[in-house]
C-alpha cells in the first residue's frame, strides 16, 4: 500500500496566564505526542511528522521545539522546552508557523493544525486577523484541517474570525484542561483512522480499475439478447400458412396455376397403420 504523510502542527500558548494549568498543559502535549506515536505504530502507512511551537510575545515570541521532524525523533518535552513569559502574540505565531510549514508540505500531504490558548490575541506586530483568515481559508481549500482550542471564551466566534471551523472550549482549571486534552487526542485518533480508511478505499478503487482495464472488453461489456426481467413468452407453433402451386389442366392446356392449401392434420387408416394424408383444397385463381 502507498504511504501518506501527515504533518501535525501544534501551536501552544506560553503566556504568563498559562501558569494555572501549566502542569496539565505540559502533560497533555506529551500525551498528544504519544497518541501520534501510537498512530504511527498502528498504521505504518501513515508517515507522521510533528511541528511543535510555543508562543508568547516580544522579540523572541516564538519557541520552535520541533519543526516537521518524524515522530520517531520527537521525545517528550520538559519544563526547559516550554517556558512561560509575556503576552499572547497569537496571530504572529500562527502566521509564522503556518508559513514555515507550508514550504515543507507537498501536494497530497495531510496537515492537521491545532492551536491551544487560554486568552485572546493582544501582542501581534506582523500579522493581523484578516491576513490570518485569508491564509487559513486558502489552506483549507487545499485540504488542511484547523482546530482552535480556547479557554474561557466564545471559541466559535473567535475561530470564525480566523476562518477556522473546528473549535473546542475548556475552562482554565486542572480538571477541565485534562478533559480537553483527552477530547483532543480522541478527535486526533479519529482523524488518523479516517485518513487510513480513505487510503484503503482509494487503493481498492484503483485496483478495481486496473482489473477492468486488464479484462477483455467482451467480458465486462457483454450485452444480453433480452432483458432478464422481461417476461419470457412460451414458444408457439408457427401459424404460417402453407400452399402448394398446382394446376388441374391437362397437358397442352394453358390454364392458370391454382394455389392449394395443405392440411396435414387429417388421418386415415390404411393397411392397419396410421398415416397422414394431404388434403388439397382448390382456391380461387390468383389474380395476375
Amino acid at each position: 500500500m502507498e504511504t501518506q504523510k501527515i504533518f501535525n502542527l501544534v501551536i501552544l500558548d506560553a503566556s504568563g496566564s498559562m501558569e494555572s494549568i501549566y502542569t496539565q498543559a505540559l502533560t497533555g502535549v506529551n500525551e498528544t505526542l504519544a497518541t501520534i506515536r501510537m498512530a504511527q505504530e498502528a498504521h505504518p502507512e501513515l508517515r507522521q511528522y510533528v511541528s511543535l511551537a510555543s508562543f508568547s510575545a516580544g522579540e523572541q515570541f516564538l519557541n520552535r521545539i520541533y519543526s516537521a521532524v518524524p515522530i520517531d525523533e520527537a521525545r517528550n518535552i520538559t519544563r526547559e522546552d516550554y517556558p512561560l513569559l509575556g503576552c499572547t502574540a497569537l496571530y504572529d505565531a500562527m502566521g509564522t508557523c503556518i508559513s514555515e510549514l507550508q514550504q515543507k508540505v507537498t501536494h497530497g500531504d495531510r496537515v492537521l493544525v491545532t492551536i491551544i490558548t487560554d486568552g485572546y490575541e493582544n501582542a501581534s506586530r506582523t500579522w493581523n486577523g484578516q491576513q490570518i483568515k485569508s491564509l487559513v481559508e486558502e489552506l483549507r481549500q487545499m485540504g488542511w484541517t484547523f482546530t482552535y482550542i480556547g479557554a474561557d471564551q466564545d471559541v466559535e466566534k473567535v475561530a470564525g474570525r480566523m476562518g477556522i471551523n473546528n473549535s473546542l472550549r475548556f475552562s482554565a482549571n486542572a480538571q477541565d484542561t485534562e478533559i480537553m486534552f483527552k477530547k483532543e487526542r480522541h478527535c486526533r485518533s479519529n482523524y488518523y483512522d479516517a485518513v487510513y480508511h480513505s487510503m484503503r478505499c482509494r487503493v481498492g478503487i484503483w485496483r478495481i480499475a486496473a482489473i477492468i482495464l486488464q479484462t477483455p472488453t467482451s467480458l465486462w461489456m457483454r450485452r444480453t439478447s433480452r432483458n432478464p426481467r422481461r417476461r419470457i413468452r412460451r414458444s408457439r407453433p408457427s401459424r404460417k400458412k402453407k400452399y402448394l402451386m398446382t394446376t388441374d389442366a391437362g397437358p397442352g392446356t394453358s390454364a392458370p396455376p391454382r394455389r392449394r392449401r395443405i392440411y396435414p392434420q387429417k388421418t386415415e387408416q390404411c393397411n392397419g397403420c396410421e398415416r397422414n394424408t394431404i388434403q388439397r383444397i382448390t382456391l380461387p385463381t390468383e389474380r395476375q
